[in-house]
């Protein structure tokens, strides 16, 4: 098995295009490698920011948990934007005892 370190665990797979080329010439297949664009017909909006689902202990275990998910990438920091899309997180529980993010 081969183990590989990443600094950031998304959007790596446009890295990987010259070994997709040696296996495929498909170019809808190369296209979503280099980076799949939904194709909207206008751009969406969004109307309500969701109502919060986290309780407070859930929200205590999310701040102890923010540094790991920030420094693996996981998550990130931003200042808000008109436009921007906002999506409700909350935690569910491992069947090994942690959490995982949703």
């Amino acid at each position: 098995m081969l183990n590989v370190s990443v600094s950031t665990p998304a959007g790596r797979l446009r890295n990987f295009l010259p070994n997709w080329k040696k296996i495929t010439k498909d170019p809808e297949v190369l296209s979503w490698v280099e980076g799949y664009r939904i194709p909207f017909i206008q751009l969406p909006v969004q109307s309500d920011i969701l109502p919060e689902r986290l309780g407070e202990r859930d929200k205590t275990k999310l701040k102890s948990l923010l540094p790991d998910l920030l420094r693996k990438g996981v998550v990130r920091k931003y200042a808000l934007v008109e436009g921007q899309f906002i999506s409700p997180i909350f935690l569910e529980p491992k069947p090994s005892g942690g959490c995982a993010l949703f």
